[in-house]
């Protein structure tokens, strides 16, 4: 049989075997957003009226789904293009391609006017889908020229072109925590993988099937799964010489690698989930428009709802109804019952056929900043601690360059740990960490300069606390967590005697035997790079009387990898000195852990626990810090 371009992508078409993916595709490119200023929910529909394939935004009021303002836009070749329109996060604006112009118009929300148009030498040649990064600064453009652009949102401008060389691609999407973004490569039915930091790519990902084409992909609001649908794409003259792959839906574990395929014997090219994941459905182009619901746990097919010709589908942020952009109609959907609650026609001379279709989510409320971001560095191997946020992330993504606010390499982690380690060239860096939700990406953490294998004096120590008990002494303090890790610490003494000595490099200090008299006390970080500045000093009297217990030890954190458990905290800021610490553990384990160092891990048995933390000294403990739960499962998550 011979091989021939296909019309649309240009590649032509090799049949081969294909190999299994291994990583995370993309959020679908149908986002919902925020609504314009009345408070109602809207959907706006992508219609293309035939023979001229001028294109126009129809605005549907969702409470009474009753079509509105009519918006034209620009011209379109006609393509069936499931990620020609998308909408920012926080809902200002919608971002059509209008491929035949080779230009994207910007709509804004609040007027429902065409506020700009971005011109082809910003957009590049051919481009077929949008996507716009979580937040809200970039936008990404894909199609025929096998190239991957990124475009400042703010300035108008392409700031970043990739060539990825796979064909040309219809469908782009960013991860929810901004470090990838995933293409469509229909032409070689591979899912192009790149990193942000900086925009390359990182692998490519064959899809299996033959006779297959995919136009767009979907990720579940978790991130877990992605949903790719595959339809038949044998031209009606060719006779296939590997076996046939029907129409079906690809399911892809973002976390094992595992791969579900579910037969669907229709003509799928979208997959729509609502916003709480409960509900999947993936409409068919096809005139019976068998549109099936899909479980959100097996991915079998729970039974289908007639619509005509569905092509794209979108949901109402409280998941309670879709809307499916079906040619000449676009049909409400109740999201509890699965059947069609209201028709709205398109005529297709005016509106054009509906061929795209997003709606209005929450509010965009991105998720506070983690806070406090500490260091330490042992070797090339970098550890990171940090306070989580009021509100609990989906993940966090670790931030890096050689510059203040520089992103050379972005970091995904995983979950709602508040530690993380990896290893880090040779080097003078500066890091800062982002939290992620749904609603978008938090502010940046405070930024630390870390010095990987490059001399550099340590920074002072803080928090200095001191205790005169009789003629014994306690000190306390904590090692600072910019500038090179401390290998000694330094007391200097001042006063009754006038000495420096040297000290292991931790964080307390006992001496037992003072000479009576005043004196006052600083310490100092010493490594080969130099020494830190004194912190600030103590003056203590001996003999002395015992000023009494501890103050609470602060900013205690507790989080789970897995069936691993870590706990660290910080010590007092003020009060008595400290001279070590208990960890008490309650719940499925009870445990008493006496500890001179601030922090733990390990690996525990399913359960709930509750973890508090105690300071103590010579005069005896102090009061245990409010209880932090975590519970581990009976089978580890991912």
């Amino acid at each position: 049989m011979p091989q021939k371009p296909d019309r649309e992508t240009g590649v032509t078409r090799v049949h081969r075997r294909q190999f299994p993916w291994w990583c995370a595709l993309a959020l679908m490119a149908l986002l919902t957003v925020a609504a314009p200023v009345a408070a109602a929910p809207y959907v706006y529909v992508l219609g293309k009226v035939p023979g001229q394939w001028q294109q126009y935004l129809t605005v549907i009021d969702a409470a009474t789904n009753t079509p509105g303002p009519r918006i034209q836009l620009g011209r379109s070749n006609g393509f069936l293009l499931p990620h020609a329109i998308v909408m920012a996060p926080d809902g200002a604006r919608v971002y059509v391609l209008n491929d035949y112009d080779q230009t994207i118009s910007v709509v804004s929300t609040a007027t429902n006017t065409v506020e700009d148009v971005w011109p082809t030498s910003v957009v590049g040649t051919s481009p077929r889908a949008l996507a716009v990064s979580p937040d809200n600064q970039r936008l990404y453009v894909v199609g025929n020229h096998q190239l991957f652009i990124v475009i400042d949102i703010a300035s108008r401008s392409r700031v970043a072109t990739v060539t990825h060389n796979q064909g040309g691609a219809f469908g782009v999407a960013a991860s929810p925590d901004g470090s990838r973004v995933y293409v469509m490569a229909t032409g070689s039915n591979r899912v192009v993988v790149l990193g942000t930091a900086p925009y390359a790519v990182i692998t490519r990902v064959q899809l299996d099937g033959f006779y297959a084409r995919s136009d767009s992909l979907s990720l579940s609001p978790n991130g877990r799964f992605i949903y790719v649908p595959q339809r038949d794409n044998l031209g009606p003259n060719e006779i296939p010489i590997f076996p046939w792959t029907p129409p079906r839906v690809v399911v892809l574990d973002t976390a094992t690698g595992a791969v579900v395929t579910t037969r669907l014997d229709t003509v799928p090219w979208h997959v729509g989930i609502s916003a709480d994941g409960s509900t999947i459905y993936i409409p068919s182009y096809a005139p019976s428009g068998a549109m099936h619901r899909l479980s959100p746990a097996t991915h079998v097919s729970l039974g289908t709802t007639t619509v005509p010709r569905g092509f794209a589908t979108a949901f109402l942020s409280d998941s309670t109804r879709a809307y499916v952009a079906a040619s000449e109609n676009v049909y409400a959907i109740d999201a509890t019952t699965h059947s069609i609650v209201a028709t709205i026609p398109f005529d297709p001379s005016v509106e054009g056929r509906a061929l795209g279709v997003v709606t209005t989510p929450p509010p965009f409320v991105p998720p506070p900043a983690p806070a406090n971001l500490r260091a330490t560095v042992a070797g090339n191997r970098v550890s990171l601690t940090w306070d989580a946020p009021a509100t609990a992330p989906a993940g966090y993504v670790v931030e890096g360059g050689v510059n203040p606010g520089e992103v050379l390499a972005a970091v995904p982690v995983a979950g709602t740990p508040t530690n993380f380690a990896f290893d880090a060239p040779t080097g003078v860096f500066y890091v800062r960490l982002h939290a992620w939700t749904a609603s978008g990406r938090s502010p940046a953490s405070n930024e630390l300069r870390i010095f990987v294998n490059v001399p550099q004096a340590p920074s002072a120590p803080t928090g200095l606390l001191g205790l005169a008990d009789g003629a014994n002494l306690v000190l306390s303090w904590q090692n600072g967590s910019t500038g090179g890790p401390p290998t000694s610490i330094i007391l200097d003494v001042s006063g009754a005697a006038t000495l420096s000595m040297p000290l292991p490099p931790n964080e307390t200090f006992a001496f037992t035997g003072v000479p009576p008299g005043t004196y006052t006390l600083a310490v100092r970080a010493a490594n080969a790079g130099g020494t830190s500045a004194p912190s600030t000093p103590v003056t203590l009297s001996f003999p002395g009387t015992c000023p009494g217990p501890p103050q609470p030890p602060v900013n205690l954190a507790v989080s789970r990898t897995g069936s691993v458990v870590s706990a660290r905290w910080d010590p007092p800021g003020s009060g008595p000195a400290v001279s070590s610490y208990v960890l008490r553990v309650t719940g499925a384990l009870d445990l008493t852990l006496p500890m001179t160092v601030r922090g733990i891990s390990g690996t525990v048995p399913s359960g709930t626990y509750n973890l508090s933390v105690m300071a103590v000294n010579p005069c005896g403990s102090g009061v245990e810090t409010p209880p932090r739960s975590v519970t581990v499962p009976s089978e580890p998550q991912p």
